[in-house]
């Protein structure tokens, strides 16, 4: 991989599981609600797609405080940083995740019949769920 966004240590170590039995891969993006879901999807492999996983982001609450409604009436900030600080920064890392994903799916076939698409998809996130009722301005 070629991006500055290093996979963390334990999405490095859960990834291959993840792959090798084609189950979901979730991971706490942030010390408090933000949730990555990423789903292998069988299909990939015989499809002309150029992606081998579906990915949902739950409250991606990254970086900055959070306002509902006034700050004096309630003002919510991290406890600690983010490891992942945006969006652009998500998305570089649902980018490896994929790269890496496909080099090893590509790996244990013999071929890959996928087009090579150089652009890459616009977004590597396909379903953002924001659970809370309260979305003040930020």
């Amino acid at each position: 991989m070629t991006s500055n966004i290093q996979l963390p240590a334990d999405l490095r170590d859960r990834l291959p599981r993840s792959i090798e039995t084609n189950r979901p891969l979730i991971h706490h993006l942030t010390p408090d609600s933000s949730w990555l879901i990423s789903f292998h999807l069988p299909f990939a492999s015989t499809s002309q797609s150029s992606r081998s996983r579906y990915n949902i982001v739950i409250d991606p609450w990254l970086s900055g405080a959070q306002i509902d409604y006034y700050s004096w009436f309630s003002l919510q900030t991290h406890a600690s940083p983010a490891a992942i600080p945006s969006i652009s920064a998500l998305e570089q890392l649902l980018k490896n995740i994929e790269e890496w994903s496909t080099e090893t799916q590509s790996k244990d076939s013999q071929s890959d019949s996928r087009e090579d698409n150089a652009t890459g998809p616009s977004s590597y996130i396909d379903v953002v769920i924001v659970s809370h009722e309260f979305t003040g301005k930020h």
